[in-house]
């Protein structure tokens, strides 16, 4: 019996393999594959729990109490690299069925800026503009806020703060006030321009933007040009 499942569980672990070298060789749509990786690993853990649960029920039913004992300690001290493992896991696969992360996108991850080079089970490999790889586990990016950038990796990110009397209405300026960052020469054209904040201090507000420039300098240049242009609207 052991000897015939172990042959059972080799198979299955060679089929998986097999099926995911099949996946990755065949030539089709980028998303089509991102989504058929996907289902292929929640297959194979999905068969995984279902064996394991199976074999409880077989030994407990046969009264099998050394077979069942030695399946317990098995599983206990699977529980806690296990909980690391599927922690990763469930945080890959919320943010690829948010579509977040895809290899090949600029993204920018906290400080962290660069291409996804490979979207493995547990983490994924960010190469930085210095050629440096950095591997980071889903769960650490899985509640922070991820940029996506255009496929040039120069683009410095730039918060900018731009303060209006309390009297002047939002929902009124802030399409001018994206017009006028847009009109600059310095903003990089290719990325939106997003309002992060709108904060209210005393008698006047702040509307915090996010903008994307080839050098972080030029940030300096792009608010006093749209601070003084800005001022005709109101």
């Amino acid at each position: 019996m052991s000897v015939k499942l172990f042959f059972i569980l080799l198979g299955i672990v060679v089929m998986f393999r097999l099926l995911g070298f099949i996946n990755r060789s065949l030539k089709y749509s980028p998303t089509f594959k991102h989504h058929s990786t996907y289902l292929l690993t929640i297959l194979e853990l999905l068969l995984w729990l279902g064996i394991v649960i199976g074999l409880v029920k077989q030994y407990y039913f046969s009264q099998n109490i050394f077979g069942l004992v030695s399946l317990g300690i098995v599983i206990v001290i699977a529980i806690i690299p296990s909980f690391y493992l599927l922690r990763d896991f469930f945080s890959g696969v919320y943010l690829k069925i948010q579509d977040k992360v895809r290899e090949g996108s600029i993204v920018e991850i906290n400080d962290l800026k660069g291409k996804i080079e490979k979207l493995g089970n547990f983490s994924l490999n960010l190469i930085d503009k210095h050629g440096d790889i950095k591997s980071i586990p889903y769960h650490k990016i899985s509640a922070t806020i991820i940029s996506k950038q255009s496929n040039n990796a120069n683009l410095n990110k730039v918060n900018l703060k731009f303060f209006f009397p309390r009297a002047v209405q939002t929902n009124y300026i802030i399409p001018k006030l994206k017009v006028e960052i847009i009109n600059t020469p310095w903003v990089a054209l290719s990325q939106p321009v997003l309002i992060e904040n709108i904060e209210h201090v005393n008698d006047e507000y702040f509307i915090e933007v996010v903008i994307y420039t080839l050098q972080p300098h030029f940030a300096e240049d792009i608010k006093n040009r749209v601070d003084e242009n800005i001022k005709n609207y109101y």
